[in-house]
């Protein structure tokens, strides 16, 4: 393979082609320019012991990242569409007794279609212009987020990485960029090494935020 171009190390890899290599098991992506079906002379068994040890360093560099930021991060993200659905609920609520007031009184009530639209806006929910109604598919969504709280929550805290055939790549991406609030990256620009670091900050910002949530 001296001829060949091998990539050395997460700071030259692409995530596209770690990406590729995790989800194809070719470790021929390891050269440089490879595309899928070329025909090239290399040791496919030492292509792999330099995937494997680029994988070692990386943990090195990396302060131990470990897969279970997978777990976190959903875990993060249910919690914040539980609070966020709960304040909404509360919300609704308070227009629900609002509006009995004014009937009470022999009063129209007020339309808050606007305000509405505005609190649900990205929100799936099945909307109704009930208010009664629309706060039960809420509570209904809300213990769906509020299960998923304590499933990631437990699967975290096992501190066990999951298998390979368990572990969602594009997921964890779109789950980090959105604990970030960032885009997501172009994969084919951003190396492993920088998605990495993007994992650590992630994690410590949901450390942060569970912390809040618990005081």
């Amino acid at each position: 393979m001296t001829d060949l171009k091998i990539y050395k190390d997460a700071k030259e890899i692409p995530f596209l082609i770690y990406k590729k290599i995790k989800q194809t098991g070719d470790f021929f992506y390891m050269v440089k320019g490879y595309q899928e079906g070329d025909n090239i002379e290399a040791d496919k068994e030492e292509l792999k012991e330099k995937f494997d040890s680029l994988l070692q360093n990386l943990s090195l560099l990396s302060s131990g990242f470990t897969q279970d930021m997978h777990d976190y991060a959903n875990y993060m993200i249910a919690n914040m569409e539980y609070n966020k659905l709960n304040t909404i609920i509360r919300v609704i609520g308070v227009l629900i007794h609002s509006d009995t007031l004014y009937k009470d009184l022999g009063m129209i009530p007020e339309n808050n279609d606007a305000l509405i639209a505005e609190l649900l806006d990205g929100v799936v929910v099945e909307r109704n212009p009930d208010l009664n109604i629309l706060s039960q598919n809420l509570k209904d969504k809300l213990a769906v987020h509020e299960s998923n709280i304590l499933k990631y929550k437990e699967q975290f805290e096992k501190q066990q990485p999951e298998s390979d055939e368990d572990y969602d790549i594009d997921e964890q991406l779109i789950n980090v960029s959105l604990i970030l609030e960032i885009p997501i990256p172009d994969e084919s620009k951003m190396t492993l090494y920088q998605y990495s670091l993007m994992n650590k900050k992630a994690y410590e910002k949901a450390q942060h935020l569970e912390k809040l949530n618990s005081k």
